[in-house]
């Protein structure tokens, strides 16, 4: 079995589909590049929960197409996430920190 030492092999091991059901896991200033690119990696039928991927203030990101951000707000409403009323989400509330070891 290979180890994941990438940024790119941890995030899919963290985002797998075994996390089903895990609080959201806000992306760190400096690494949003890295998970957009392991995000776009992703094949179309691939069941990795990539509306769980917010940014670090807790907000969902801005995209090319607005339309997705509205798709990953309502699918985050559906798994009881609550927004404030600045559209954020409380990360105390909601954060996941996975261990990476």
């Amino acid at each position: 079995m290979r180890i994941s030492t990438t940024l790119s092999d941890k995030f899919r091991l963290v985002m797998s589909p075994h996390t089903a059901g895990s609080p959201l896991w806000p992306v760190s200033p400096g690494h949003a590049r890295q998970v957009g690119y392991a995000l776009h990696a992703l094949p179309d039928d691939s069941d990795v929960p990539w509306h769980r991927v917010i940014n670090a203030k807790g907000e969902i990101s801005i995209r090319s197409e607005p339309l997705f951000a509205h798709i990953q707000r309502q699918l985050l409403e559906a798994e009881g996430i609550r927004f404030n009323e600045n559209g954020k989400i409380p990360l105390s509330k909601y954060r996941w920190i996975p261990d990476l070891n």
